[in-house]
């Protein structure tokens, strides 16, 4: 049974850093969450050359995924993509307000 716990002994560690290995052999980058503490929701966000960044959800068993989590992964990424409000409760822990996206020529 996979106990919550140092993430390090997890199996699922071994499966998301395959994940991340799996980008950047795909000429991706890939950065791995439970690493940081920055980023809270889902357990991979892989940044491809050409598509938009894909926040994954990392299971070893297909069934477990829950999908209240992935709505929520899903609802972050669209809001970041589109400058929108941040989904949550807490309205001090969402922002509005987004940097300027200039594109150096």
């Amino acid at each position: 049974m996979n106990q919550p716990g140092t993430m390090a002994c997890k199996e699922g560690l071994r499966a998301a850093l395959r994940r991340v290995e799996a980008a950047r052999e795909s000429g991706s980058f890939a950065i791995l969450h439970d690493l940081n503490n920055c980023l809270p929701i889902g357990d991979v966000t892989v940044f491809g050359p050409d598509r938009p960044p894909v926040t994954e959800e990392i299971k070893l068993n297909a069934e477990r995924q829950d999908p209240a989590r992935l709505r929520r992964i899903h609802e972050a990424r669209e809001a970041l993509w589109n400058r929108a409000p941040l989904p949550g409760d807490d309205p001090r822990r969402r922002s509005t307000t987004w940097p300027s996206r200039s594109r150096r020529a």
